[in-house]
């Protein structure tokens, strides 16, 4: 312990030993002597720099960030209708027997449309159907198109009906075949 000499009053504890009197003030080596902290204030050029900096560094590593986050969307979304639809197949395979034989001509829409509602929607969950212009406006060819809650949709191509157009989110963008 350090006692003043003057009056034997207790003034540190022996386990503070960093702490020291200046003057009237307890001064701790582990803190800024007050004359310290008026040369640590940034100026605004200094700011300004530094925001900068940081702002440089966002722009660059957002849009690999952004692209990540879509890759996993994408993936997951597939995922999810991947797993639906072989569970909506095993389902309707219990009310029309093994799907070897439900082959159909699938060459038009109309046939798409009826094959789809027979086999496939009433096991799904189903937002809307549709066609869609795969072409564009200008041209192409409109397919049946199945909706789903989270913004994907897929699409029969036409044809043998094995090959189906899957659409992630907005269906005016790429789309990802899927061969069943």
């Amino acid at each position: 312990m350090v006692f003043n000499q003057s009056n034997n009053r207790r003034l540190l504890p022996t386990h503070i030993p960093s702490l020291i009197r200046e003057g009237s003030n307890l001064v701790s080596h582990f803190t800024f002597h007050s004359s310290l902290k008026s040369k640590l204030a940034f100026t605004l050029a200094e700011v300004l720099i530094t925001l900068g900096i940081i702002g440089i560094v966002a722009a660059l590593t957002m849009p690999a960030l952004i692209d990540n986050h879509n890759k996993k969307v994408v993936e997951a979304r597939l995922e999810k209708f991947y797993s639906s639809m072989n569970q909506a197949i095993r389902m309707a395979e219990l009310d029309y027997g093994p799907r070897e034989y439900w082959f159909e001509d699938n060459s038009d829409r109309t046939l798409q449309e009826e094959w789809c509602k027979k086999y496939i929607i009433p096991y799904m969950n189903v937002t809307k159907t549709g066609l869609v212009n795969q072409g564009g406006s200008s041209g192409g060819s409109a397919f049946f198109t199945i909706f789903f809650a989270d913004g994907s949709a897929v699409s029969m191509a036409l044809g043998n009906g094995r090959d189906w157009l899957f659409f992630p989110g907005n269906i005016n963008k790429l789309c990802f075949f899927i061969l069943l």
